[in-house]
């Protein structure tokens, strides 16, 4: 009768190992998932950003050179020829570059965000394999465990 107990108890302890493990796997994979949406919202709002960062940029230089030649012009220069434009022409290049820049900037970090939502993805499968393979062990593990514990009680 001990016998039958000992049987059980591996049943048991199998079946507490194969339930723990898809628990695991859960909370692992929705974790992975979960990582990866909030990647991919980084990624869109990185780009976002750098869009809005960059027309910024773009309206204050657009300011900046009306400024300048305003006060150019208030104090008698001739802005459209010579030194004055080739300044306007210099600083409207350089607020460009300035916000090429920032998109840059945007789109370097939107694709670091995009390879951590790939490497979540890329977790979440993993999980899914690994609490497969986990439960495998644990139903061969309680298989061999219980063939075992019988053989015993022949004897």
């Amino acid at each position: 009768m001990a016998g039958i107990g000992l049987i059980a108890l591996t049943a048991a302890s199998t079946a507490q190992n194969i339930q723990s493990s898809r628990e695991q796997e859960r909370v692992a994979r929705s974790t992975a998932a979960f990582n990866k949406e909030v990647a991919l919202k980084n990624a869109r709002l990185s780009t976002e950003r750098a869009e809005q960062e960059a027309k910024t940029a773009r309206r204050d230089t657009s300011i900046l050179i009306a400024s300048q030649q305003a006060t150019s012009a208030a104090s008698g220069v001739v802005t459209t020829v010579g030194s004055p434009l080739l300044a306007r022409m210099e600083q409207a290049r350089e607020g460009e570059l300035e916000a090429l820049n920032i998109l840059r900037r945007g789109e370097i970090e939107k694709i670091g965000f995009e390879e951590e939502a790939s490497f979540r993805d890329f977790e979440e499968r993993v999980a899914k394999v690994k609490g497969s393979n986990e439960r495998t062990g644990f139903l061969l593990s309680g298989i061999s465990q219980g063939i075992l514990t019988g053989n015993r009680l022949k004897r």
